[in-house]
């Protein structure tokens, strides 16, 4: 339900949803309408531009520089989940990489470099009853594609959101009696979020940043909307949100 109405609060539905309102009110309140539907022109427009993406960027990927210590004892990798969708073809289960995969490429560079001796794979499934877990299907992936020792893998297979992701795994270090210092890879829009989820539940994090996004920005071509701009936005709007209300109620 969070997710729903978080999906409102976007550029592209709070533009339509002015429009609309704006089209209501067209004849008993003309220029109230008129003003509604220009602002929503206008902010529209400066939530498409490849300008406004730029300073989101350097605002939010610009603090992350992954540099670890080489005296940190980190008892774990964990890469929350949420990187790739599952779905049904021809009668098989298929796997498809969304865009946050590099979370998961990196963690594995990351403990193939002896950063540590454990990869725990936080991540569960919309659909318990139909699909395999996520971070069951990864495990098979990294156990058959690269050779890593099943030994050295630890699940989390119940979460559904990060706030989960960050309690599931705190109960799987208690139970195990494992230091909670880890190296939290994750996408760099996702950190803050995650990074305040894992710390509220014990851990001490040293962040891991993957995801970066490699804009060109000159003139005039800043300023000409597109749709990527818009996406980035979004995804930049959505998880201030998530962080906000992570804020508040985690």
């Amino acid at each position: 339900m969070t997710q729903f109405f978080a999906s409102l609060l976007m550029p592209l539905p709070l533009f339509f949803l002015a429009i609309v309102v704006a089209f209501i009110m067209r004849k008993s309140k003309k220029k109230t309408a008129y003003r509604i539907g220009f602002t929503a022109l206008i902010l529209f427009y400066i939530f498409t531009t490849p300008l406004l993406a730029s300073i989101f960027i350097n605002l939010v990927e610009a603090p992350y520089h992954n540099q670890i210590k080489p005296e940190s004892e980190i008892s774990a990798i964990v890469i929350p989940g949420g990187y790739t969708a599952q779905f049904g073809s021809h009668g098989e289960v298929m796997v498809q990489a969304l865009p946050g995969i590099d979370r998961l490429f990196t963690g594995i560079r990351l403990y193939k470099e002896g950063i540590a001796p454990i990869v725990l794979l936080s991540g569960g499934s919309n659909n318990p009853e139909h699909e395999m877990p996520e971070s069951e299907r990864i495990k098979k992936y990294l156990i058959s594609f690269w050779d890593i020792d099943e030994d050295d893998i630890l699940l989390e297979n119940k979460s559904m959101n990060t706030k989960e992701n960050a309690r599931y795994s705190a109960d799987i270090f208690h139970t195990m009696d494992m230091e909670k210092t880890i190296l939290l890879v994750t996408s760099v829009t996702h950190m803050r979020r995650a990074r305040l989820a894992f710390e509220r539940n014990g851990f001490e994090i040293i962040p891991y940043a993957t995801d970066f996004t490699f804009l060109q920005v000159r003139f005039p071509s800043m300023l000409i909307p597109s749709s990527s701009a818009l996406n980035y936005n979004s995804g930049i709007i959505r998880e201030y949100l998530g962080l906000m209300y992570y804020s508040l109620v985690v």
